[in-house]
């Protein structure tokens, strides 16, 4: 079974069914790319698994520079949502940022280990100790917020809210790109 439902059986076909086309009613230069592009992954692929490795592979891969661009914009963001803290400048905010992805990584690292060690000991009980963690992560994450901007419960809380709101849309829309740039690459 086909990878993707295309219309002809190569790109050379498909290019040929346009030139019979009038010039309306030919696909413009995006279509023509993203159609070319299918059917690349089409004679790449063999099937659904092996596209999705390659994937995620390339994904993997880009991460760095998802967080080399998304990590200052998190920080940009704390910076304008604090914006009335005179004292604090943006290279404050930006540290304060890194220390907290350095704490989610190092979480994200005890976590793996964690599982590694469940599924070689068939523990499982090991791997429920993650989800605790990642709790624990995320009170470590309020409380920091709270002594670094040095507020009263409530508006922490609220500043919070809305940072982490606009902090996860950027890293939805950041990861959305890394998504794009990666499948273009296969």
């Amino acid at each position: 079974e086909p990878l993707l439902n295309l219309e002809f059986a190569t790109f050379d076909e498909y290019l040929s069914h346009q030139a019979t086309l009038p010039a309306d009613q030919r696909d413009n230069r995006t279509e023509l790319f993203v159609i070319q592009k299918a059917y690349h992954l089409q004679s790449t692929y063999s099937d659904g698994t092996s596209i999705q490795q390659a994937l995620g592979k390339e994904i993997f891969q880009r991460i760095p520079q998802l967080l080399f661009f998304t990590l200052p914009l998190m920080a940009l963001i704390t910076k304008i949502v604090y914006f009335r803290r005179r004292d604090l400048w943006y290279i404050d905010h930006l540290i304060f940022i890194l220390h907290a992805a350095t704490s989610f990584f190092l979480l994200l690292f005890v976590q793996d280990i964690l599982e590694l060690i469940a599924h070689a000991t068939t523990q499982p009980w090991i791997a429920a100790i993650t989800a605790p963690l990642g709790l624990a992560w995320f009170g470590h994450y309020v409380v920091s917020f709270r002594r670094f901007f040095n507020d009263r419960w409530f508006k922490t809380l609220l500043l919070f809210s809305i940072t982490t709101f606009w902090q996860s849309v950027v890293i939805l829309f950041g990861f959305l790109v890394l998504l794009v740039v990666s499948l273009l690459q296969l």
